[in-house]
């Protein structure tokens, strides 16, 4: 008996694979809300021509400066009410290549520790996905610290140190314009042969409201661990690891709402 399930796909409708279970009605207003989330950010000054050669030339590096960011999203709308922890490396970026002169962050990395989150944003968003065991971040005292591993080897340490909690104004004006634009470079190899059916710059706003951000100092330590202990994800590791680290600058730990603005994601 031939298959019943249609394989035309119009515009009122949106899918991921398997094609049979995933597809249903496109909402171009649909928002995702993470209700309640956490995080670290440790920033650090670079050498702009090390950093050029991962950013796509449709790009303007800002300013030579890698964001390193753990986010624990919790109360996750579509895992109903669950959890999951996100590393975050990314760069400010201007797009380039039309009239609107988009300002945002392109991430060289997004690892994350949850199959359903990766397979979302990957192909369909074209951000940088992919798999790493993220430790929930601890701490003793005011210093707090997270690590995350590839089959059980540890491959980045942060490490912050609290010294100051920001006071409600200065929070508000954080909150004035909540708007971050991701970046991202969607692509879609060719099967049996070299090239590829998509590649093309993407478009992910999110906002972040925040409720709570305290200042302070951070680190953060690579392991590069090889292609022996971490043959797929080994170049990627390399090359994180590698990104010279001229001068930390200001840290932070914050708590805050996160909506990615599902609707206005586009080419």
């Amino acid at each position: 008996m031939k298959g019943l399930f249609k394989t035309t796909i119009d515009n009122n409708t949106t899918c991921n694979m398997p094609v049979h279970a995933f597809c249903r009605p496109f909402n171009p207003n649909q928002v995702s809300v993470f209700g309640k989330c956490s995080g670290l950010s440790i920033p650090f000054e670079t050498k702009e021509k090390a950093l050029a050669q991962y950013i796509p030339d449709c790009f303007e590096i800002l300013e030579p400066v890698v964001d390193v960011r753990f986010l624990h999203c919790g109360d996750v709308d579509f895992l109903s009410g669950g959890s999951y922890n996100i590393l975050d490396v990314s760069v400010p970026v201007q797009f380039t290549e039309n009239d609107e002169k988009l300002t945002g962050v392109y991430p060289l990395c997004m690892f994350e520790n949850d199959c359903d989150a990766i397979m979302t944003g990957r192909e369909g968003y074209g951000l940088p996905k992919t798999f790493a065991d993220i430790s929930d971040a601890r701490h003793m005292g005011d210093h707090w610290f997270t690590t995350a591993r590839y089959h059980g080897e540890m491959f980045v340490e942060l490490n912050f140190n609290e010294k100051e909690k920001l006071d409600e104004d200065k929070i508000a004006a954080l909150n004035k314009d909540p708007l971050c634009n991701y970046f991202g470079w969607r692509v879609l190899p060719n099967i049996g042969k070299g090239g590829c059916t998509i590649g093309e710059p993407t478009l992910y706003p999110h906002n972040f409201i925040y409720s709570d951000v305290w200042t302070g100092e951070g680190t953060v330590e690579w392991r590069d661990l090889g292609l022996e202990k971490c043959l797929v994800q080994g170049m990627l590791i390399h090359i994180l690891a590698n990104i010279p680290v001229v001068k930390y600058l200001p840290a932070q730990r914050s708590l805050f709402r996160r909506e990615l603005l599902l609707g206005g994601s586009r080419r």
